[in-house]
């Protein structure tokens, strides 16, 4: 179904979204840009699509000479002469007047190469093949006195930067990895170890705009009324290529390493292992089959690119000392990965400038009524309990952790330590929006943890979010390692304070909190005085080690 530009029809079973200049109305003539396909099954509800999204779709092309020419034509076109800001390809006035760049396009087509983007030898010889219809469009823009479309660029650098900037800001995001449902459900595709346990795993991800992959979770294996779990994640070379396929950085490896935290009744060294994959629009398929249909399939019906080997999830090697494979038609436990959370495409620069610097953070964890243990924080109340304290969505600290003891309800706090009796670290933010840390706590670029992922010029204020979890390899040196943290940093405080991130929250000046489920609270409850009969202490401190307040604000400054 076509319809008039700026207006969008997508019937029921819609597969996919075409773009191009030119008219599509009644037969116009129309340079398709490419198409991105919609999954129909594991839907989503909001895309972020780059020019190297639509040329084979569902696969990210890397910025070949087909990606760029694309860019290229569609920038000459933007006709506000401000080569900055957004593409805005000339178009008729409310009242009809005025010149619309498609209509000449579609007016003559002649003009159109007969190869648009592909076959040439260089990017002279593709801006040679444009130049008329480009001419032709600042003809028509003269006879209404409107300026001129900027036209090519002498050269591919501003455009290669711009593909390169939606590339990272749109391979950024949440994601999860986690084994396939329908190996557990279905007959023939087991994944279980070969003593005949089943394995299942769950992992989450934050991807960085360079494609640093910071993940973290569980792994579990069950036989019989028998369950082991550890929590792995992956090392500090895992990374997410501009094609989106699993790699170690500065490598040709087409996969990353898992290991094993060894917490527990797991010994340090029972998993090592390595996960593959790409992400194909948003998603890494394990490539299962049900009823001789593969979930690949199921959500791409009508894509001519076919799912290769390299493309599924998939993990080899040890889990939990059981060795993969599992069934008869693979050499991997079937994993499949999907983008969670997007972030802002372009940051506002001068928002990131006012940023950049050092800054103090510490957890905040409930006061569950231990005795004072000479630890270096002791307990303060919370500031504002009828805001933070609760066990719908949104609270930091759950009143639920109390239930079934006899402690009182939470109204106090006290700084959370790490495995390595760390409480408050440093962060930095940098120009691009990076957030790194240093060793220990320290301030500094080591270990890069999270991203600005939007900005918000009205209200002086950015959203960060971060992960601290640079790497197993290195987690002995990372400050509270695998917590995950969402918020809204007020720059127009003098400390720059973090709020959560919704606009009522952020006014109501209401902290934003942390989440850290399976590291730290595993290696409290190896520290049990009784594994099968804890102390409600001991209890009530490992729930009040899962979540909490954020207390952050400039280095140097209280908050």
């Amino acid at each position: 179904v076509t319809v008039p530009a700026f207006n969008a029809l997508c019937p029921d079973g819609a597969q996919g979204v075409e773009f191009f200049v030119g008219s599509g109305l009644f037969e116009g003539n129309k340079v398709s840009l490419g198409s991105y396909l919609l999954p129909q099954q594991l839907q989503k509800g909001k895309y972020q699509v780059t020019m190297a999204d639509l040329v084979l779709p569902p696969t990210r092309s890397d910025a070949n000479s087909s990606v760029l020419y694309r860019s290229a034509l569609v920038q000459a076109l933007d006709g506000d002469g401000d080569v900055t800001n957004a593409v805005s390809i000339p178009v008729k006035a409310p009242d009809n007047s005025g010149i619309d760049a498609n209509e000449v396009i579609d007016d003559n087509p002649g003009l159109i190469p007969s190869q648009p983007f592909d076959g040439y030898a260089n990017y002279s010889d593709f801006v040679n093949a444009w130049q008329d219809m480009v001419n032709t469009i600042n003809s028509a823009l003269q006879t209404e006195g409107e300026p001129d479309v900027v036209g090519f660029d002498t050269d591919t650098s501003n455009y290669a930067a711009r593909l390169a900037l939606g590339t990272d800001r749109t391979r950024a995001g949440l994601y999860t990895f986690e084994s396939a449902g329908e190996c557990l459900i279905f007959q023939g595709c087991d994944f279980g170890g070969a003593d005949g346990s089943r394995l299942a795993l769950a992992m989450r991800a934050l991807v960085l705009p360079n494609g640093k992959l910071l993940a973290g979770g569980q792994l579990i294996r069950s036989k019989d009324s028998d369950t082991e779990l550890d929590f792995v994640g992956l090392e500090s070379a895992a990374s997410l290529s501009e094609t989106l396929q699993l790699e170690n950085s500065g490598t040709s490896s087409d996969e990353v390493r898992l290991t094993g935290a060894g917490i527990g009744a797991s010994p340090p060294g029972n998993t090592d292992a390595n996960l593959k994959g790409r992400i194909l629009g948003q998603t890494m398929y394990a490539g299962v089959e049900v009823n001789n249909t593969g979930d690949y399939s199921l959500d791409y019906p009508s894509a001519s690119y076919a799912l290769k080997d390299s493309d599924k999830g998939g993990l080899e090697g040890e889990l939990l000392g059981e060795d993969v494979p599992a069934d008869a038609e693979s050499s991997a436990m079937p994993v499949r990965g999907t983008k969670t959370g997007a972030v802002e495409i372009e940051l506002d620069e001068a928002l990131l400038a006012s940023a950049v610097g050092d800054y103090r953070i510490t957890l905040m964890r409930a006061c569950i009524g231990e005795a004072d243990d000479g630890s270096p924080s002791v307990c303060d109340s919370i500031p504002n309990p009828e805001q933070e304290v609760g066990d719908d969505e949104g609270f930091n600290y759950p009143s639920s952790i109390t239930r079934g003891t006899t402690t009182a309800d939470i109204t106090s706090e006290r700084a959370r330590e790490d495995e390595n009796g760390i409480t408050d670290f440093c962060l930095s933010i940098d120009g691009s929006g990076l957030i790194t840390a240093g060793d220990n706590g320290s301030c500094g670029t080591t270990h890069q943890v999270g991203m600005v992922t939007r900005t918000f010029p009205d209200s002086s204020s950015l959203n960060v979010n971060l992960r601290l979890a640079p790497g197993m390899d290195v987690r002995s040196l990372a400050a509270h390692y695998n917590t995950e943290i969402q918020g809204r940093i007020d720059l127009d405080d003098a400390c720059f304070p973090m709020y959560r991130l919704s606009d009522e929250s952020f006014d109501e000046k209401v902290r934003a909190g942390w989440v850290e489920q399976f590291y730290l609270p595993a290696i409290l409850r190896e520290g049990w005085s009784d594994q099968e009969s804890p102390s409600d202490e001991e209890l009530l401190v490992f729930a009040s080690s899962q979540s909490g307040a954020v207390v952050f604000g400039e280095d140097g400054c209280t908050p």
